[in-house]
């Protein structure tokens, strides 16, 4: 065995370089320890005690009790063996130290042991209680921590007291703003509730009014149409019938289109014609039309025009004339005496208008409503002058959608002033041109191409072209028209909008795009001023509208076709007076039964685009032919069909089968 010693060590130190590589203090002492025994066998007592006290270094750096007690037993032996006895009492002394640290070591462990047990039983019984038991124990074992823990769960509790304190205040605010909101709407529904009662009130008391303004014409109409249809009816007062009807269906529908107004301005769905205007020509003819209206009443029309003749703005012409004429109607229907006036000047922002009249005057409470809807002062004034207290409401609306407005001041028997004030661009044009100024002798020379789709409006234009000395040729439709200019020359093209097979847009760009540089004007009834707009940016070279007028009609011509006033004079001709169109006039109005049938024909289908283009032709011709019932009445069933406004079509069909059915007994 001694012989195996050597060997012994060779694998010993080869153990130790592994341990080296593994850096394990496990290995490292084994190896130690086994060379201090193979020391001592070999009889190498130094080395042995090297090999021991390195093995008593490791146990010591490693913690490990046991293997320190198994390295101090081996190093009692080798210093026994060598008489080394002060250094085996210390290394036995050590030793104890030791031995008694792992007593006690395994006293505590036997104690934990036991500890745990109790602890476990505890736990099977009360695991909740043991819980706690353990955070104390914890708590008691690191006191710091405790401490910090205790002081931030203090922190956290004042936190939340203090965060629930300020949602109770909170909650008392919010309980206190839901009271007073409870209490604003409370308020707000019974002013709403008040609202519907009023305007219950109005809607009862518009009914009546309306039931008395429709009653009213109604009963004339029926009555005197009953009495033309008798058997022994006076032939000699056909005429005065007539006019009977004509007058009192025209107001039927004067009151139909002041409602229709407001309730497109209460939608925004009406448009204004914004055009520049002289305002010299308009007032004449609201002075032409009062004055005799007031001469029947035997009071006086005064007209104070501060302005220039050559003074004008850009406004809507049409809406501002309804509404002058609904004020001075107003002013003539409540005078009895005295007089009407209507002054007229400018001011720095635009123009003013005033009427004033010394007529019954109102009560404070009464100009204080007297813009409202369906208001007429009192009951008495309905039964006294009539009317559907629309007007004012109206102008009012008008007024304001064009910057302007209106105001009243007025005193009971001594009369009202009406102001209506436009913020307006001003602007100057050339003085209104008259029937005795107008160059209406000018000939023009050239060759005009006309499509049309509305054989008596083709036949028209036809006729007052050719009487001014014009070349024309005529065609239904754009298809029509692009090949004739295929083929021919011509100086002026005039273009319908809407027609058949291909509209006048349609024809403009086939024609642009064939490199027609020729002139194109368009010639149609839309005239608002984004169509006209919208004409002039697609490359028409300018509108003429529907219905004719003579000065815009000829005006627009001479920018286009050459004339000589001088040399061909001796031709000249006054259009309105010498071009003869009573013939198509007649036609126009044989051909309204069969315009009627059409119509309830595409209703009946629910055609409703072959419809609108069949009453937008219908209006044209009748607006020529100055047929202003079916005008109107065509225009409000086109209207209605654009805007889709279905609850509007039966009352719509109703007007134009009348308007048709009364025009064509006229005639």
């Amino acid at each position: 065995m001694v012989n195996g010693l050597p060997s012994a060590r060779v694998h010993i130190a080869n153990a130790a370089k592994i341990g080296e590589k593994l850096n394990n203090p496990t290995v490292n002492f084994s190896v130690a320890y086994h060379l201090s025994r193979v020391a001592i066998v070999l009889e190498e007592p130094e080395m042995a005690l090297e090999q021991i006290n390195n093995a008593i270094d490791i146990a010591k750096k490693t913690g490990n009790k046991q293997l320190l007690q198994k390295a101090y037993s081996q190093a009692l032996i080798i210093y026994g063996a060598n008489n080394m006895v002060s250094q085996a009492y210390g290394v036995r002394k050590q030793q104890q130290l030791v031995n008694t640290e792992i007593k006690q070591q395994n006293l505590k462990e036997r104690l934990a042991q036991e500890q745990a047990f109790e602890e476990r039983n505890q736990l099977e019984t009360r695991v909740t209680e043991l819980e706690k038991e353990k955070q104390i124990q914890k708590l008691a074992i690191e006191k710091s921590k405790q401490q910090r823990i205790f002081f931030i769960v203090a922190g956290l509790l004042s936190i939340l007291l203090i965060v629930a304190a300020q949602r109770r205040a909170h909650e008392r605010k919010a309980k206190k703003q839901l009271e007073v909101i409870v209490t604003q709407r409370t308020q707000e529904l019974q002013k709403t509730s008040e609202d519907l009662r009023q305007a219950s009130l109005v809607k009862s008391k518009f009914l009546a009014n309306m039931s008395h303004e429709i009653r009213t014409p109604l009963t004339a109409i029926i009555g005197h149409s009953e009495a033309m249809s008798n058997a022994h009816y006076d032939l000699r007062n056909f005429n005065k019938d007539l006019a009977i009807i004509n007058n009192n269906g025209k107001h039927l529908l004067d009151l139909i289109n002041d409602i229709l107004d407001i309730s497109r301005i209460e939608e925004n769905k009406l448009e204004l014609d914004i055009s520049t205007f002289n305002v010299s020509g308009l007032i004449e003819e609201i002075g032409t039309m009062f004055t005799t209206l007031a001469n029947k009443k035997n009071i006086d029309f005064y007209i104070i025009n501060a302005l220039d003749d050559d003074f004008a703005i850009k406004a809507d012409q049409f809406r501002l004339k309804q509404i002058l004429l609904n004020l001075c109607s107003n002013a003539v229907k409540f005078t009895d005496k005295g007089s009407v006036t209507l002054s007229i000047r400018e001011t720095f922002t635009g123009i003013r208008f005033n009427v004033i009249d010394t007529g019954i005057g109102m009560e404070e409470q009464q100009l204080e409503e007297i813009f409202d809807s369906f208001t007429q002062g009192d009951s008495s004034i309905t039964r006294r002058f009539g009317g559907s207290g629309l007007g004012l409401c109206l102008s009012e609306q008008l007024a304001n959608l064009m910057s302007g407005s209106i105001s009243v001041t007025s005193e009971v028997h001594k009369g009202s002033e009406f102001t209506l004030h436009l913020n307006v661009e001003k602007s100057k044009v050339a003085k209104p041109i008259t029937v005795a100024q107008r160059d209406d002798k000018a000939i023009f020379e050239g060759r005009v191409l006309i499509a049309e789709d509305h054989d008596d409006n083709r036949e028209l234009i036809v006729r007052l072209l050719r009487h001014l000395g014009l070349e024309v040729v005529a065609v239904e439709n754009g298809a029509q028209a692009v090949e004739e200019c295929k083929h021919g020359r011509f100086d002026l093209v005039l273009l319908d909008i809407q027609m058949p097979i291909l509209d006048g847009i349609g024809a403009l760009k086939q024609l642009q795009g064939s490199g027609f540089t020729q002139p194109i004007v368009a010639i149609t009834a839309n005239t608002m001023q984004h169509e006209v707009l919208s004409y002039l940016e697609q490359g028409f070279a300018d509108h003429i509208k529907k219905p004719l007028e003579q000065e815009n009609f000829i005006s627009t011509l001479r920018k286009y076709v050459s004339y000589d006033s001088k040399s061909r004079s001796h031709k000249a001709i006054n259009i309105s007076n010498t071009v003869d169109t009573g013939d198509l006039a007649a036609n126009f109005a044989a051909g309204l039964e069969r315009e009627k049938a059409a119509i309830k024909s595409l209703y009946s289908n629910e055609s409703w685009e072959d419809l609108q283009q069949a009453l937008h032709k219908l209006r044209g011709a009748a607006a020529m032919f100055k047929y202003h019932s079916i005008e109107e009445a065509a225009d409000y069933f086109e209207k209605a069909l654009k805007y889709n406004d279905k609850d509007a079509y039966c009352e719509a069909l109703e007007g134009i089968e009348y308007a048709l059915s009364s025009s064509q007994k006229v005639v």
